[in-house]
C-alpha cells in the first residue's frame, strides 16, 4: 500500500514569542495526518465531500546531489500550473529560538502540527519563478548567508517532474462553520489537505477532523509525524 500523506491546514494567527515585524509574530497552523491510501480520488471517495474547483500541476524538487539541502532542513519546491511557474525555499525549525538573525522580509512561518511532534516552518515565496531562474534574489541571499557558500557554489539538480493534481472540497464543522479544504497529491508521493480557520482552536479541529476521518474509514498509518519526499 503506497504511503500518503494527507496535511490539513489552518490559519492560526498565535505569538511564538516575537515582536515587531518579524514573521513569527502572526502565523498559520498547520494540522498534519498520515494516512495509507492509494490515491487522491480514493481519499476524496471517502471524504465523500462536494468538489469546489479541481486541477492539475507538475512539481519539481531542487537539491545537490548528497541532498545538502534536505539534511539542514531546508526543501526548495518548484511548481508549474497553467504554464506559470512559482517556488518556495522552506526551513524548518524546533522552535523559534532556531530562527536566524538574518530574517528575508517576504519570510512567512506556521506551525506543523503533527500527533507525535510540532516545529516551526517558515519559507519565502516566489511567484515569478521559472524552470531556468527557480530561485529568487532573496531566496538566493538566505541559502548563501545560512549555508556560507556562494550560490554559485551550491550545485543543484532538479527532481522530477511529480504529477500533482490539486482539488477544493466544502467541509461542515460541528460549529456549523463551512471550511474549504484543499486536497494535494505529489502522486507516488503524498496528499495533503489543507483548511484555513482562526488562531485558537487548531487542537479543537484537530480532534474533530481525526474523528471524522476515523469514521470515513480513512486508514491512518502508524507514524504521525513530518516525512519528506523521496527524491
Amino acid at each position: 500500500m503506497k504511503f500518503i500523506f494527507i496535511l490539513i491546514s489552518f490559519f492560526a494567527y498565535q505569538t511564538f514569542g516575537f515582536g515587531g515585524n518579524n514573521p513569527g509574530e502572526n502565523i498559520k497552523s498547520d494540522l498534519k495526518w498520515n494516512i495509507c491510501e492509494s490515491s487522491l480520488d480514493a481519499v476524496h471517495k471517502k471524504l465523500g465531500l462536494p468538489i469546489l474547483k479541481k486541477f492539475s500541476q507538475s512539481t519539481y524538487f531542487l537539491d545537490t546531489k548528497d541532498k545538502d539541502l534536505l539534511k539542514n532542513k531546508y526543501t526548495i519546491r518548484l511548481d508549474k500550473l497553467n504554464n506559470k511557474w512559482s517556488s518556495d525555499l522552506r526551513m524548518n525549525y524546533n522552535d523559534t529560538r532556531e530562527i536566524p538573525d538574518f530574517i528575508p522580509p517576504s519570510m512567512t512561518c506556521e506551525k506543523n502540527y503533527y500527533k507525535e511532534e510540532k516545529f516551526l516552518s517558515c519559507k519565502v515565496h516566489y511567484k515569478k519563478a521559472s524552470q531556468d531562474t527557480p530561485l529568487s534574489h532573496t531566496q538566493e541571499d538566505y541559502l548563501e548567508e545560512k549555508l556560507k557558500k556562494d550560490i554559485n557554489a551550491i550545485h543543484t539538480k532538479t527532481f522530477g517532474p511529480f504529477d500533482g493534481f490539486s482539488m477544493r472540497v466544502k467541509y461542515a464543522a460541528q460549529n456549523k462553520k463551512n471550511l474549504t479544504l484543499n486536497l494535494e497529491e505529489i502522486k507516488g508521493h503524498w496528499i495533503q489537505i489543507s483548511a484555513r480557520v482562526g488562531r485558537i482552536k487548531d487542537d479543537v479541529y484537530f480532534e474533530e477532523l481525526t474523528e471524522f476521518f476515523k469514521s470515513k474509514n480513512l486508514q491512518l498509518c502508524p507514524e504521525q509525524k513530518h516525512t519528506v519526499p523521496s527524491i
